[in-house]
């Protein structure tokens, strides 16, 4: 028995005692006695439910919110309305993970009955680590419930970076929700201190990070421990136009590296990171794909520094190859958003521009709008077309879309 066991112990004992000498009716300290038990107890219990639902809300999407989860004690369930009030899609992304031995290993005083009560835990939330290392359980409503199974034998899962999608064809109200809840939004922006560099990334993608680019935008990046390079940026998508919303923060991106073993990044050293451009692909809430264009920027940005924490740097770990079945087809968008003119040449500003022209007088006008590789094509498979037109004419005005010499519909 540990030590703030024994003591409570004696405190309860010693209360009792106390209980019986004093009379019911006649002393109202039993009463106080009563009330000292119960607030012993909600003080006792509350560090170990606030160490197992350690959230930090990170950023926002339109369709999303994401959390870091600091997870020390082995397993986290939380149910999904203590953080927005939104319904769920019932879809959770990891991010990023990290994993190291159990909070009570680390004073080296566990034994096999701490390790048992971790798994015993895990058992009794319907998880364990054959399960995903996040799910939702859905049930009806707002009532979802996410889990994270940290327990593997071994070690755990100490935190983890998820993104909870939100349904966004009901009113949300996940504004101001999850800070009047409790979950604390990241505040303050990390490129407050240190040195940091900026490169522009036009495109969603892979981008590869080489030390002689680094060190060429800043000497700080010669010869810096692997473990410090950190590199941060946000999602794809405009800042929300309100100025009450809640902003859409900067994160960290995990990154691959490759530097030889040495622990230091230079020569031919590589770090890859996935990055998102002005304009990205979202799945709507149909469930087809959609894209976004950016309409203030044709670049977003991505900020690297030589003096990350290393305890805090996200990697990723691409594993090993293994047999698993490959898929080989899959869903592509192809769309083409060109803002080019007004519907006057006086009108230079707003959000609203138009692309390409066709003139109607006289005899029908054609024009070809997009060209679609076919080595990327499945032949016999379902294609989905959609366009957008504005027209300004005195008769009626017809447009037909066709593709290759099919038509489309109108």
């Amino acid at each position: 028995m540990s030590f703030a066991h024994k003591a409570l112990f004696l405190m309860i004992r010693s209360l009792y005692i106390f209980q019986q000498v004093c009379s019911w009716w006649l002393h109202p300290s039993r009463w106080y006695g009563l009330l000292t038990l119960a607030l012993l107890g909600m003080v006792y219990a509350s560090p170990a439910e606030t160490q197992a639902q350690s959230l930090y809300e990170v950023q926002r999407g339109v369709d999303w919110i994401e959390f870091e989860v600091q997870n020390p004690d082995g397993v986290l369930s939380v149910p999904l309305s203590m953080l927005v009030e939104a319904p769920v899609r019932g879809d959770v992304e990891v991010l990023s993970t990290t994993r190291g031995m159990p909070a009570q290993n680390l004073s080296g005083q566990a034994g096999v009955e701490d390790l048992s009560a971790i798994t015993q835990k895990a058992a009794a939330l319907g998880i364990s680590s054959s399960h995903p290392i996040a799910e939702v359980i859905p049930f009806a409503g707002e009532h979802s419930e996410l889990q994270v199974s940290l327990w593997n034998g071994s070690t755990i899962l100490t935190s983890a970076r998820i993104r909870v999608f939100l349904d966004s064809q009901r009113p949300s109200g996940a504004g101001v929700a999850g800070r009047a809840l409790g979950v604390r939004q990241q505040t303050g922006s990390p490129l407050a201190t240190g040195t940091w560099v900026r490169f522009g990334i036009q495109e969603s993608g892979l981008y590869q990070l080489r030390p002689s680019e680094l060190t060429e935008a800043s000497a700080s990046f010669t010869g810096i421990d692997s473990d410090q390079l950190q590199c941060w940026g946000r999602p794809g998508v405009e800042l929300p136009e309100v100025n009450t919303a809640p902003r859409i923060s900067l994160q960290q991106l995990p990154l691959h590296l490759n530097d030889g073993g040495d622990g230091v990044f230079d020569g031919n050293d590589q770090a890859w990171v996935y990055m998102e451009g002005p304009s990205v692909t979202r799945v709507a809430a149909d469930g087809n794909l959609e894209h976004r264009v950016h309409d203030s920027s044709t670049q977003t940005y991505l900020y690297c520094t030589s003096e990350g924490d290393p305890s805090t740097s996200l990697r990723m770990d691409m594993g090993a190859p293994t047999d698993a079945l490959i898929r080989e087809e899959g869903r592509q968008l192809a769309w083409i958003e060109e803002d080019l003119r007004k519907s006057e040449d006086k009108i230079r500003s707003g959000r609203q521009w138009l692309g390409q022209t066709l003139q109607a007088t006289g005899a029908a006008s054609s024009a070809s709008i997009l060209q679609v590789d076919e080595s990327h094509v499945v032949p016999n498979s379902p294609m989905r077309v959609t366009s957008q037109w504005v027209g300004r004419s005195l008769a009626p005005v017809t447009v037909a879309q066709f593709v290759n010499s099919e038509n489309a519909g109108n």
